[in-house]
């Protein structure tokens, strides 16, 4: 039988893990034209509740989604460029419709269009730009909106990337502009939850500050995830006890995306019917997959980094900066131990969840406590 668990790619239809409480708060803000912001760490799902609500709004004619990838894009140019041929295709019932709109916006600037037909007969449409067509791109989307008389729902996802413009100040402060006047698009704003990003929407002197809600996109709670698992178990053919399922959970903290790549290899090794075995055997080779990827990780911290993940290892929950943990673990000083507390965040080593620091990966834990702390 074919394994139920998806992981390492978005997880759509049955494979999506609920998220009843986001789902809802997020359609609801894109019924009613409120803007909203969804950060969190890498392959915390956020790209599959993105993909959910595409789905959701799809099939009705008085919508139109829009999908806006930013790690296409390395500058400000190639993003209004991309920008605009997205909106035009979403916004576009067939391809000479989509050259028309096109038409319209080449009117506007110096730019000029680049067609062409996939084996499928769908259409691939570039505006490519000549000179600078980033207020005519981004307002051009609400003005198709307005004429149809359709809402307009776009999201960019990978947000982050922005912080690899030249002027990445300065496109915020036209991406803000834009969107404000815009009465017919309402935006969805996907990012990993980065320093810069954390420091883009929620510090109030960058032009970002409270553009829409923001909803941070945790782990999934136990008594949401458990019953999933069980019955992705039961409708697969093979039993997995409500006990069964909190375990492999909280084996991997409730993370989706680990939690079903342990669930996964826990189904292929179920002759049947799950038990404790079958799980210490699953997370065991779980480990053993990762061991090169482990290892590789590892061997790329520096000394103070790897001496503050012992320190974790070993429970220290606070005082991170005291003389007495800088001593006993090597940490040089105060001021270099919240420069790996800082180094280890940003390369998603560690996070903060509920004012403590913890491992991303429970799986790298494990490996850290057997294989390198002994």
């Amino acid at each position: 039988m074919q394994s139920p668990f998806v992981y390492g790619r978005i997880a759509e239809g049955s494979a999506f893990a609920n998220r009843k409480q986001e789902l809802q708060r997020l359609s609801g803000n894109l019924r009613n034209k409120i803007n909203t912001i969804v950060l969190g760490p890498r392959r915390i799902g956020k790209t599959s509740l993105v993909r959910k609500i595409t789905a959701e709004y799809s099939g009705l004619s008085y919508y139109r989604f829009c999908y806006i990838d930013a790690y296409k894009v390395n500058d400000e140019e190639s993003f209004y460029s991309y920008f605009a041929s997205e909106v035009i295709k979403a916004c576009s019932s067939n391809v000479e419709e989509a050259i028309e709109y096109s038409r319209q916006l080449m009117a506007k600037s110096s730019s000029r269009l680049a067609v062409s037909l996939t084996q499928s007969r769908d259409y691939n449409l570039a505006v490519v730009t000549e000179d600078e067509i980033g207020d005519d791109a981004m307002d051009f989307g609400n003005e198709i909106a307005r004429k149809k008389n359709f809402t307009l729902i776009i999201c960019i996802d990978n947000f982050q990337n922005i912080e690899r413009f030249e002027q990445s100040l300065l496109f915020q402060k036209k991406f803000k502009t834009a969107i404000e006047k815009h009465d017919k698009t309402v935006y969805c704003i996907a990012g990993t939850r980065t320093s810069f990003l954390n420091d883009a929407f929620l510090n109030p002197d960058q032009p970002l500050y409270q553009m829409g809600d923001l909803i941070q996109l945790d782990r999934i709670a136990l008594d949401e995830l458990a019953p999933l698992i069980m019955n992705r178990f039961s409708e697969s053919g093979k039993s997995c006890a409500m006990m069964f399922a909190e375990r492999i959970c909280k084996e991997m903290v409730c993370h989706p995306y680990f939690t079903q790549q342990l669930a996964h290899i826990v189904y292929m090794n179920a002759n049947g019917k799950v038990d404790d075995a079958v799980i210490s055997r699953s997370v065991e080779e779980m480990i053993e997959r990762n061991l090169v990827s482990f290892q590789r990780e590892y061997e790329n911290l520096s000394i103070l980094q790897a001496n503050f993940l012992r320190m974790l290892l070993d429970g220290v929950e606070d005082g991170f900066t005291t003389k007495p943990m800088i001593e006993k673990y090597k940490l040089s000083s105060s001021a270099a131990v919240i420069r790996v507390i800082d180094s280890l965040l940003k390369k998603e080593v560690i996070e903060r969840r509920q004012g403590k620091f913890c491992f991303v990966d429970p799986t790298f834990h494990y490996w850290m406590q057997r294989v390198v702390k002994g």
